[in-house]
This record gives C-alpha cells, sequence and structure tokens, in this order.
C-alpha cells in the first residue's frame, strides 16, 4: 500500500493541517489585539480558527477508524469544508457588525450559507449508498476543485514567511497540498470511482 492509498495517513496530514491552521489563526488574533486591529477583525479570525479544529476533528476521527472508507472519508472532509463556510460566514459577519455595517455582514453570511449547504448536500449525496448522475457530475466538480485547490495550496507555501502568522500559513498550504492530493487520488481509486458511478 502505497503512502497516499492509506487512509490513516491521510488522518495524520489531515490533522496537521488543521492544527497548524487553527495556531495561525491565533497567532493572528494574538498580534491583532496586541496592535490594536479591532474587535470586528478579530471576531472574523475566531472563524478560521474553528475551522482549523473543525478540519482537525475530522483527521482525528480518519486516525481512531471511526471514518475509515473512502468514500466517507471524502464525504466528511467535503461536509467538513461546507460547515466551515457556514461557521466563517458568521464570524465574518459578527465582524463586520462590530464594524458598523449590518448590510454587508448579512450578504457575507447568506452567501457562506448558500456555499456551505450545497457543499455539505454534495457530501450526502455522495456518501448516500446510491448511484445517480448527481454523484456523476459531483465526481467531476470534485476532482476540478481539488485541482483547482491544490494548486493554490502549492503557491501558498511560497507566500507569507515574514511574518509568524504567514509563516504557519505557509506550512498549513504545504499540508493542504498533501491533503488535496490524496483527495484527488481518492476520487482516482478503484472503489471511489464505483461508488459514484464512473468504474
Amino acid at each position: 500500500m502505497s503512502f497516499f492509498d492509506d487512509t490513516n495517513n491521510f488522518g495524520k496530514v489531515l490533522t496537521i493541517a488543521g492544527l497548524i491552521m487553527a495556531l495561525a489563526s491565533l497567532a493572528s488574533i494574538i498580534i491583532a489585539a496586541v496592535d490594536h486591529y479591532g474587535a470586528g477583525y478579530i471576531a472574523s479570525l475566531v472563524g478560521t480558527l474553528i475551522y482549523g479544529l473543525m478540519i482537525a476533528g475530522v483527521g482525528r476521527k480518519v486516525l481512531s477508524g471511526e471514518v475509515s472508507r473512502k468514500i466517507n472519508v471524502l464525504g466528511s472532509f467535503v461536509a467538513v469544508v461546507g460547515a466551515g463556510f457556514i461557521v466563517q460566514g458568521f464570524f465574518t459577519m459578527i465582524g463586520f457588525i462590530i464594524w458598523g455595517d449590518a448590510s454587508a455582514g448579512a450578504v457575507e453570511f447568506i452567501i457562506s450559507l448558500i456555499l456551505g449547504l450545497i457543499t455539505m448536500y454534495i457530501a450526502k449525496t455522495v456518501t448516500d449508498g446510491k448511484t445517480s448522475t448527481l454523484d456523476r457530475l459531483f465526481w467531476f466538480l470534485l476532482l476540478i476543485i481539488f485541482a483547482i485547490m491544490f494548486i493554490l495550496s502549492l503557491m501558498g507555501i511560497f507566500s507569507g514567511w515574514s511574518t509568524i502568522p504567514g509563516a504557519l500559513e505557509a506550512i498549513s498550504s504545504l499540508f493542504l497540498m498533501l491533503v488535496y492530493v490524496f483527495l484527488i487520488l481518492m476520487l482516482l481509486s478503484d472503489d471511489v470511482k464505483q461508488e459514484m458511478g464512473m468504474a
């Protein structure tokens, strides 16, 4: 079994990526508080901190064996991304409200809520045990998205090293790049392709 074919390794990488994301957000919050950036900015960072911990939580579930089948690992990741949209959108909205722009905050949250619900619906469809045209459509969609995110994560490795939060985000990008390699290979695996009607 290769490194990228082992879901346990995916759990390790995902856990590390999530914890570093959370740590980078925490460092940004501390710096923002010390430099008096304002409560609105700090509030918006809290969502990213929580999202990082949510990502790490999924990684721990994979590591513990609670989630083990590739299709369920894939679905769990997609679902937490959807939930992350909503959580980050909520805290960004709080930040806008603190800044005195409740309408912009509401728009931000509504967009994040819609994106989050759509993403969570994709996760539910992928793992419902049924094969449909939607599964095949989502297979292609996820492959494209994961490939794009791989490229963006690769680019993120080479930026932001001048500050502590930036360096942590760059390291997080390295692990996220590995996460997307795992996810792309999962989609291309015989198990997942059969589950999603692509075999």
